[in-house]
């Protein structure tokens, strides 16, 4: 990680290097998963921001088993629609200088391409809500649990 935090617990302001943490938090990023220019805006801009020197990290679920995408060990469990769901976390280092974190869940995991929102590229699925309400989750505990 090029930032930690200090005896008081709160997150820096800037990196070592001089730029800010920033992370993405997005349904889609290319290579990975893109339906359409989500997916490569979120692909192309974090890259891009790291050759700042900034400290990016972005967020996405793990649709389906993916190469090069390695387990963390690092789990985390919500409370949501009155039930707790545990998400795994999984990361990637592309030579892109990006710290990519891939969230999973079986409510997640239904396959990449065109079914990241619905079975067929024109519907959605019923529950579209409580999936990225959890990826929401995830993605704010992310940087807590998983080192970057």
């Amino acid at each position: 990680s090029s930032w930690s935090r200090d005896a008081s617990n709160k997150p820096p302001t800037k990196s070592a290097a001089g730029g800010m943490p920033i992370i993405f938090v997005t349904a889609e990023v290319s290579p990975w998963s893109k339906t359409g220019g989500l997916g490569d805006v979120c692909g192309a801009l974090p890259a891009a921001l790291a050759a700042r020197g900034h400290s990016v990290v972005v967020v996405v679920p793990r649709y389906e088993a993916y190469l090069d995408v390695h387990d963390t060990g690092h789990e985390s469990t919500f409370h949501l629609d009155h039930r707790a769901h545990t998400v795994r976390y999984w990361n990637h280092r592309r030579g892109d200088g990006v710290h990519y974190v891939f969230v999973s869940h079986p409510a997640l995991e239904r396959g990449g391409g065109g079914r990241i929102y619905g079975d067929t590229p024109r519907s959605s699925y019923i529950d579209n809500d409580y999936r990225f309400a959890l990826l929401s989750l995830a993605a704010i505990e992310a940087p807590l649990c998983v080192p970057w």
